[in-house]
C-alpha cells in the first residue's frame, strides 16, 4: 500500500476577472511553490495572455505586481502554503 503524500494538496485560486468577479481554478500545490508557479500551472484555464507578463521569477522587476488575499504583492515571492486555507 502506499502512504500517503501529505505535502501534496489540490488549492483552489479565485482569480479576479475584468468583469469584477472570479474564476476559481483548482492546481495541484508542490512543494515550495509559489503564487506564480501556481498561476503557471494554470495557464492553460487562463486568458492567453495572463501569465505571459511575468519577467524575473525572483520578485525584483515587479512585473508580475498583483493583489493577493486585499493586499499588493508580487506572485513570484508569495508561497501558497502561506496564503491561507
Amino acid at each position: 500500500m502506499n502512504a500517503p503524500m501529505s505535502h501534496i494538496r489540490t488549492v483552489t485560486l479565485h482569480l479576479r476577472t475584468l468583469t469584477g468577479g472570479s474564476t476559481p481554478v483548482e492546481i495541484v500545490e508542490a512543494p515550495d511553490m509559489t503564487l506564480l508557479g501556481a498561476i503557471k500551472q494554470a495557464k492553460g484555464t487562463l486568458p492567453p495572455t495572463w501569465a505571459d507578463g511575468f519577467m524575473c521569477h525572483s520578485g525584483a522587476c515587479n512585473t508580475c505586481s498583483v493583489t493577493i488575499n486585499g493586499v499588493p504583492g508580487v506572485p513570484c515571492t508569495a508561497f501558497i502554503r502561506d496564503l491561507g486555507h
